[in-house]
């Protein structure tokens, strides 16, 4: 749900500390970029009503979340503030005029009643700016201390009401200073700070908006009668099927049933270039055919669709605290604290000491503070940074990555899928006596229809045209194969440990013999074997580039693989991998990276499979590749859409250059304050200057975090001539 009055970390940590007290909240995360909360509840002591009316009772009003909606809402903060900056700007230079008068006319000698005009001039000049463009100041400020809390806006409020009050009363006759340039400039300077760490949220979340737009909300369905008929996407179920013309969006994630085109998936991958499709290929919903009709059977309901899953993930990545965000949050918290006990004792020693000093003392030491650059430097960072990686078909899926990167110093890859394509091709196969070639394929391509295994793919192409066979009762075992009923039959398939197993008996030499050059998996009835197919895989165009890069860098790799030793041997030569394992099961994955964690590498895994889940939960840091596995995608850190190895630098290049980016403006902020603090407590820095100086500080630490959001593109794949290889059906 979209939560409203958020203004600064403070109010997120407000949120989440006074809900979690709630009985029957387990859990519950604001995201900082698009404050949208994550709740989860005990749905039989507390109703989604309920819920909502808790986060108003703490004067956050929540209402449904909707992309459509929030992006309006962002367009919308954006107008009124660019008109807030409009009117501090235009007002506050007729203001900062009269002032310089004033200074000369003071040095030089102006009448008394010339100066009067000009001081209530600009005072009322500085009435709008109080008003209208320092409104959000105040009413943060009133939220937070109704509340008893303290947020980064109370002292900018205290300071910008001590300031005009004490201005009005020595215009008013008193004897004193006027500040009204100083709260002029002071209000520019905040609201220009702040829109550009709006403009940094806005661009970040660019990429998410994109997505969730991008699938249309009706499609064209076929009816029983055999014709189409409009209907919206919500209502589409798993088994329709949906006609998609030339120059139309796709509706829903599922398979090509008729057809053959080629579509722009650019809306997940960023990469513009036609993918071509014919029967039996998957498609994405908010992909556009570019070329010929086709007809698509739906294998996923919309909220479940890929585009709707990854714009999830990219949330929720973005919603996470690294522990360095969370460290920033505590002492904003606290200094603000700090902030307002050292302007209160220092306006009293001045009082006693001399009198005419307490007011610029006070209105200095309150301005000068900047919390707000303490609470920036970390989430601006994180926010450019997740952004970035985002346009570049990079998903982040959990933040905390960044960190844990820093220490990762090996790296394991898998080899089907990840170090090769994953798109393994037929070469030859062999059938017992009576059967045929055509239909075993065609039983192996029914077993695969719904799996993501590379080798289902090589399957449902070479049975494309043929005799649709059905299957039932799929059962897949990770690391293995699949077993299943197709036309009233059991069947398995696999590799030939997983169907010697499942015929519980030893195979005969002619269906276990190794292939030195192609890979091997068998298909089986209850009778006995029926089929041997061989297979070939080919490495990725960048994966050699990727690898040598990766150890110029200085870490070590290792390939652990569930294929034969002759295969990942073949592989591990070819692209300079001098540690390999072969044979081994996803828990054998797992134990190989536990083994090193537990001697204190840090270790990253690059895996695309089922069966590679384990091993990248277990990781330090995990990286999927996107045409991967469902499962191993939600439990990976990172997400390579695009498929690239080359990415992967990327990545280890962004995170390092984002840990810099936040030591900078943490060691800035602090560094500032450090300094600017006690000079405006002894009096030294005027309240104009105190203004620039809080006011610039925000503004560096900000306009060094978008820096991140530059977009260079290095590292390109290099396009070689692939390499066939040899892989085994895990």
């Amino acid at each position: 749900m979209r939560v409203a009055g958020i203004t600064c970390s403070g109010c997120i940590a407000g949120i989440e500390s006074k809900i979690r007290r709630y009985p029957g909240i387990r859990h519950i995360q604001v995201n900082p970029s698009t404050h949208r909360a994550s709740v989860t509840w005990d749905g039989e002591a507390l109703s989604f009503e309920r819920v909502v009316r808790l986060f108003s009772e703490i004067g956050y009003p929540a209402v449904p979340y909707q992309a459509s909606r929030q992006e309006k809402e962002l367009e919308s903060e954006r107008r009124k503030a660019l008109i807030r900056i409009g009117v501090a700007a235009a007002l506050g230079m007729q203001v900062m005029m009269i002032s310089t008068a004033l200074y000369f006319g003071a040095a030089y000698g102006m009448d008394p009643a010339y100066q009067s005009v000009l001081e209530f001039t600009a005072m009322l000049m500085t009435i709008p700016i109080m008003g209208f463009a320092a409104k959000p100041f105040f009413a943060a400020a009133v939220h937070h201390l109704r509340r008893w809390t303290v947020g980064v806006d109370v002292p900018v409020s205290i300071a910008l009401l001590v300031a005009f009050f004490g201005s009005a009363i020595t215009t008013f006759g008193y004897p004193g200073q006027i500040y009204y340039e100083s709260i002029a400039m002071f209000v520019f300077l905040l609201l220009s700070a702040r829109f550009l760490e709006l403009g940094a949220r806005r661009n970040s979340l660019h990429a998410i908006f994109k997505m969730e737009k991008a699938v249309p909300e009706t499609a064209l369905k076929w009816t029983a009668s055999g014709k189409t008929a409009r209907v919206d996407i919500r209502d589409l179920l798993v088994g329709d099927q949906v006609f998609v013309g030339a120059g139309e969006t796709l509706p829903a994630d599922g398979v090509v049933t008729g057809g053959r085109s080629a579509v722009d998936e650019s809306v997940l991958t960023g990469e513009s270039g036609p993918v071509h499709k014919s029967v039996a290929d998957p498609v994405i919903a908010g992909s556009i055919n570019l070329e010929n009709d086709l007809r698509v059977r739906v294998g996923e309901l919309t909220e479940n669709n890929l585009v709707s899953q990854i714009a999830r993930l990219a949330e929720s990545a973005q919603g996470t605290k690294p522990r360095m965000a969370k460290l920033a949050d505590g002492i904003a918290s606290r200094f603000v604290g700090f902030v307002l006990l050292l302007a209160g004792v220092a306006g009293s020693y001045w009082w006693f000491r001399d009198e005419s000093m307490w007011l610029p003392v006070v209105v200095s030491t309150l301005v000068i503070a900047c919390p707000c650059a303490l609470s920036l430097a970390t989430p601006t960072a994180l926010i450019a940074t997740m952004g970035r990686l985002t346009r570049r078909g990079i998903l982040p899926v959990k933040g905390e990555f960044l960190e844990d990167i820093a220490a990762v110093d090996h790296i394991c890859f898998d080899k089907t899928g990840t170090l090769t394509t994953g798109e393994p091709r037929i070469h030859r196969v062999t059938v017992a006596p009576g059967g045929k070639p055509s239909a075993a394929v065609g039983i192996a391509a029914a077993l695969n229809r719904a799996s993501r295994h590379p080798f289902a793919k090589a399957f449902r192409d070479r049975a494309a045209g043929g005799r649709e066979r059905q299957a039932e009762n799929i059962t897949n075992t990770a690391g293995g194969g699949v077993t299943g009923r197709v036309d009233g039959k059991w069947h398995c398939i696999g590799s030939m440990e997983f169907v010697s197993t499942q015929l519980a008996g030893t195979l005969s030499p002619e269906w276990s013999e190794r292939n030195g050059v192609h890979s091997v998996c068998l298909l089986a009835d209850s009778k006995g074997v029926i089929a041997r197919f061989e297979l070939s895989d080919v490495l990725r165009p960048d994966a050699a580039q990727t690898i040598e890069v990766l150890k110029q860098r200085g870490f070590t790799l290792s390939l652990l693989s569930g294929d034969h030793r002759n295969a990942v041997a073949s592989v591990a030569e070819k692209l300079g991998i001098p540690d390999f394992q072969s044979g081994l099961s996803p828990d054998g994955k797992k134990a190989a990276v536990s083994g090193r964690i537990a001697q204190g590498q840090g270790v990253a895994v690059v895996g695309d499979g089922f069966n590679d889940a384990p091993v990248l939960a277990s990781a330090t840091v995990s990286l999927a590749m996107g045409q991967g596995a469902g499962l191993s995608k939600r439990l990976a850190d990172v997400v390579l859409l695009n498929n690239r190895l080359l990415d992967i630098l990327e990545v280890f290049d962004t995170s390092r250059r984002t840990r810099n980016l936040i030591k900078q403006n943490m060691a800035w902020a602090i560094g500032y304050n450090l300094l600017a603090l006690p000079a405006a407590v002894s009096g030294l820095v005027p309240p104009w200057l105190a203004a620039m100086g809080m006011s610039l500080s925000s503004v560096v630490v900000s306009v060094n975090a978008i820096r991140l959001s530059r977009d260079g593109r290095k590292g390109r794949p290099t396009g070689k001539t692939p390499v066939v290889l040899e892989t085994e059906f895990v």
